[in-house]
């Protein structure tokens, strides 16, 4: 933490911190065998907009130990989808559906604990449009 101040002039000088990627997936597409560390309910405090926030870390392969930051939101648009990646998740680590884990958004987060530290295949796809979807395999 002594070196803060050293980090932060290195990335000010000549804006470097615009070519950092730190922050930005550049995994391949594919599939990576993953273990769910978290999974959050958040809320934007200035649009209201919710999401779920999952952090997922690679176990095997080229990318060990990097992880994987899925967040699925929560709008009108947005929910079917997200509801539908979620009972892939659980369907992927080998669990039945139990549609009352989804009567509400945080029975959802409490409901989903229960699998922070199970394994299951992220699939990460890029659209032509530079979007990235992710999705789970497994468990069928």
């Amino acid at each position: 933490m002594d070196d803060l101040l050293l980090l932060a002039g290195e990335l000010a000088e000549n804006n470097n911190f615009k070519n950092d990627t730190f922050n930005e997936d550049t995994k391949p597409d594919g599939e990576y065998l993953v273990v769910l560390e978290s999974i959050k309910l958040r809320m934007s405090e200035t649009t209201g907009t919710e999401w779920f926030s999952l952090t997922l870390k690679v176990v095997e392969g080229d990318y060990i130990e990097e992880k994987f930051y899925v967040n699925l939101f929560l709008t009108e648009k947005t929910v079917k989808r997200t509801l539908t990646i979620l009972m892939r998740l659980l369907s992927s680590m080998g669990y039945e559906i139990d549609v009352t884990m989804f009567s509400d958004k945080n029975t959802i987060a409490e409901s989903f604990q229960s699998l922070v530290g199970e394994q299951t295949t992220l699939v990460k796809q890029t659209s032509k449009n530079g979007f990235i979807n992710y999705s789970f395999k497994g468990g069928e």
